[in-house]
């Protein structure tokens, strides 16, 4: 299946060469301008991302950043400290300083390849 999705913290703001080099690649970046999953000293940006190649791009149905974590209280922020003050860690908020992309898929099944006759792959 040649479809493909790159997804997660590239460590990179969308300028940098990283995510320039895969969109020069092929790949479409899933997010909009606006898009934020990551919070520094009150600084948003956008460092997850999710990319879709050619062939998977008319699949994706959607595609969002769950603001979950990086907007949360600096008090209430990851960390095995807080989470044994606060509480519950199995709890989604405040689980990490990155927040998680969703990506909806509407996936397709290449067409299969088509014999004729009975000449089968491996046959005479």
């Amino acid at each position: 299946d040649p479809d493909q999705l790159t997804i997660g913290d590239f460590n990179a703001y969308s300028m940098e060469r990283a995510i320039q080099a895969l969109e020069a690649d092929g790949f479409t970046n899933l997010a909009n301008a606006d898009a934020t999953s990551y919070q520094f000293d009150g600084r948003l940006g956008t460092l997850d991302y999710a990319f879709a190649n050619t062939s998977l791009l008319d699949q994706v149905q959607d595609y969002t950043i769950w603001n979950v974590n990086s907007l949360e209280a600096h008090a209430q922020q990851y960390s095995s400290f807080q989470f044994d003050a606060l509480g519950d860690p199995t709890s989604p908020f405040g689980s990490s300083d990155h927040d998680p992309v969703i990506v909806g898929l509407n996936l397709q099944a290449p067409e299969p390849e088509r014999y004729f006759g009975s000449r089968l792959p491996g046959r005479l």
